[in-house]
């Protein structure tokens, strides 16, 4: 791998066959998550696999609030904010889109695209994509 830029036009083509092959692969898997533990930045995502965009969702929310209290330290006002969020705010806006015959099908997600995360492949010249923050989601999601 070389730390150039890759060919613009081959990383979108790349990237957009990514996107599409994750959403019509009958071998994509049926729950939301990922089988090992990844990173947003500096946090960790709570990602282990679950059964509903809801259940992940929330997780992976949870586990974003448990690194800041570790680091900020115990705050009843945020613990009694994130409650109501996880107990009503998740479950409203997320539940629905599973009812009336809906089914949320998980497609792979990543993090952003940045020159960090890029390169060409020093053998064949093909755009790299490497990401922390992969998992399997809501299409939306990000």
């Amino acid at each position: 791998m070389v730390a150039d830029l890759p060919n613009i036009r081959a990383f979108s083509a790349m990237l957009a066959k990514l996107h599409h092959d994750s959403m019509t692969d009958p071998k994509a898997p049926k729950e939301f998550g990922y089988e090992v533990m990844t990173h947003e930045g500096s946090m960790y995502q709570d990602i282990r696999w679950r059964k509903t965009w809801e259940e992940l969702y929330s997780r992976r929310f949870q586990s974003f609030v448990d690194q800041e209290l570790a680091s900020q330290g115990p705050s009843e006002e945020v613990e009694k904010l994130v409650q109501g969020l996880r107990e009503k705010v998740i479950p409203r806006l997320l539940r629905p889109l599973n009812t009336h015959g809906r089914k949320l099908r998980p497609v792979a997600l990543h993090g952003d695209i940045w020159c960090g995360n890029i390169a060409t492949n020093a053998v064949t010249g093909e755009p790299v994509y490497f990401d922390p923050a992969v998992f399997w989601g809501h299409n939306e999601c990000k």
